[in-house]
């Protein structure tokens, strides 16, 4: 009888563990989730600010204004990008374009995060002359060697330069700003 209840015991003790590591994985697992949804939601907001203030500058401001802008972008957004279309991806390569400092022209603002297949794009009154921006090339810049020693995912800060060079045409330039 006492050897039964002992292994009894020891049934209960594993399933006690197994069903804890169960619970804990679970826990784990959404609150995981519940940051990635926090962070993309960040991340929607930053963009759909910056295209506010895009709308803003190309209906409301005159010929030769001109403002600024700052967003900061971390490692999983691909691309910020203008088209011509809705639906359209951003080319293959961004990344170099991105690094390079290259532009786009079109009127749909967009943006695609590395995991999504489909950008999400808005359209605006105005066309755009927009520099790339987002995560460069996957060389070792300053900011990137800095966020990795400190034991972080690199976060790309850029100054946007909004002109209005004419009547429903905007350009932007972006410049990378080292986070201090």
């Amino acid at each position: 009888m006492g050897k039964i209840k002992g292994v009894s015991a020891w049934i209960f003790i594993i399933a006690s563990i197994v069903f804890g590591i169960i619970i804990f994985t679970a826990s784990a697992s959404l609150i995981a989730k519940q940051i990635e949804n926090a962070n993309r939601q960040t991340i929607a907001d930053n963009i759909a600010d910056l295209y506010n203030t895009l709308k803003m500058v190309c209906i409301n401001e005159g010929v030769g204004s001109q403002s600024y802008y700052e967003i900061d972008l971390p490692e999983n957004v691909r691309a910020v990008y203008v088209s011509k279309s809705e639906y359209a991806e951003p080319p293959d390569k961004v990344s170099v374009l991105i690094s390079n400092k290259e532009s786009s022209v079109g009127n749909y603002f967009c943006y695609q995060l590395w995991d999504e297949n489909l950008p999400k794009c808005r359209k605006l009154l105005c066309n755009l002359n927009f520099t790339y921006i987002g995560s460069p090339s996957l060389k070792n810049d300053l900011p990137t060697l800095i966020s990795r020693i400190v034991g972080g995912n690199p976060v790309y800060k850029y100054r946007l330069r909004i002109r209005k060079l004419k009547d429903w045409f905007l350009i932007v330039e972006a410049k990378q700003i080292i986070k201090e």
